[in-house]
């Protein structure tokens, strides 16, 4: 990524670009990063590619009619619960299903769907669930936020519900040892790797360009970058 950064400025990453510089770009570009998609996000193979890296799901048990949003959350997407296609009632936990024929068997005999949880604010809350009879269902289950870490379910029997979340990024540490003539080599040991894939590399790229090129006031690298965009390579 660094001499991607600094090959359209023509500079040796020893000659101009410091590396405490540069870590503190690319951490930057990853905050910005995270929050574009998960703004823009939807169930498109494109973005889900992108912050694969961060994006958790897990099923939670829900207490006293809450879902308690795991510590390590940055950013919440969605929740969904699963229930009877008859609307019946919820399913119950997902049992060990060795083989085949034991998971045909199963499917027949639960005949399970996943519902999604919509979530509301305070006053669409109240709103529905004091409504005369648009109350919430197993169809059509509601979540409101009480507080940062808790999600208050309607109907408020549901066991367990399966969230999906963006969790806390790692801070990006380039490492690197500082030579007597005030260059320095990368230090691989006390490095802390990147945790994006190759899906968010050109988006990356674009975030830590700007960046560097508005750090450099440097304006032909500015615009380089604004001819790539208008050709929709950036």
């Amino acid at each position: 990524m660094l001499k991607a950064v600094l090959a359209p400025a023509n500079q040796e990453q020893n000659a101009f670009y410091p590396p405490s510089i540069y870590e503190q770009h690319y951490n930057t570009a990853t905050a910005w990063l995270i929050s574009k998609v998960v703004s823009m996000f939807s169930n498109t193979q494109q973005l889900i590619n992108i912050i694969e890296p961060f994006l958790e799901t897990k099923t939670v048990g829900i207490k006293d009619g809450y879902i308690e949003i795991p510590d390590n959350c940055r950013d919440f997407l969605d929740a969904a619960i699963n229930v009877k296609s008859d609307m019946s009632g919820v399913c119950k936990e997902k049992p060990q299903i060795l083989i085949d024929q034991e998971f045909k068997i199963e499917q027949r005999r639960t005949s399970c769907i996943s519902r999604p949880i919509t979530i509301l604010d305070q006053a669409q809350w109240d709103d529905i669930t004091t409504h005369p009879y648009k109350y919430p269902t197993y169809n059509n289950p509601i979540g409101c936020f009480f507080g940062k870490n808790k999600i208050k379910v309607c109907p408020f029997d549901i066991p367990r519900a399966e969230i999906r979340y963006v969790r806390n990024e790692k801070i990006y540490k380039y490492g690197y040892i500082t030579l007597p003539d005030e260059t320095y080599i990368f230090d691989e040991k006390n490095t802390i790797e990147t945790e994006w894939n190759n899906n968010a590399f050109e988006y990356l790229y674009k975030g830590i360009v700007t960046l560097y090129s508005v750090w450099a006031k440097d304006s032909v690298i500015r615009n380089w970058s604004n001819e790539l965009k208008q050709i929709g390579l950036m």
